[in-house]
């Protein structure tokens, strides 16, 4: 089993939670976010599905640094395939602030 359990995220401008799918069901992961990213109430959060992997990478706003660090990935439905999901990732619920409509 995975050792990540939870952690936040930036991208984008925004902030994500990232929590490990065996440990945390979608209403405790809701419910510890309202603390976390600094909101009133679940109302105004959404959660999906995405994954994490530990490992090299590089932050796009700079150049040349790389970390060694958990990266989430799959922030926008279209960017994941759980076909991709494999050795070294972890299925993770991705909780953000609902965008203003």
């Amino acid at each position: 089993m995975s050792n990540f359990d939870f952690t936040s995220f930036i991208g984008d401008g925004q902030s994500f939670m990232g929590f490990n799918k065996k440990r945390w069901t979608k209403e405790k992961a809701l419910k510890q976010s309202v603390n976390e990213l600094d909101v009133e109430n679940i109302n105004q959060l959404e959660i999906s599905s995405g994954f994490v992997r530990y490992g090299f990478g590089r932050l796009d706003d700079e150049e040349g640094k790389t970390y060694n660090n958990w990266w989430l990935q799959g922030i926008n439905d279209d960017e994941i395939s759980f076909v991709d999901i494999g050795k070294g990732k972890t299925p993770v619920w991705i909780v953000k602030e609902k965008e203003n409509e």
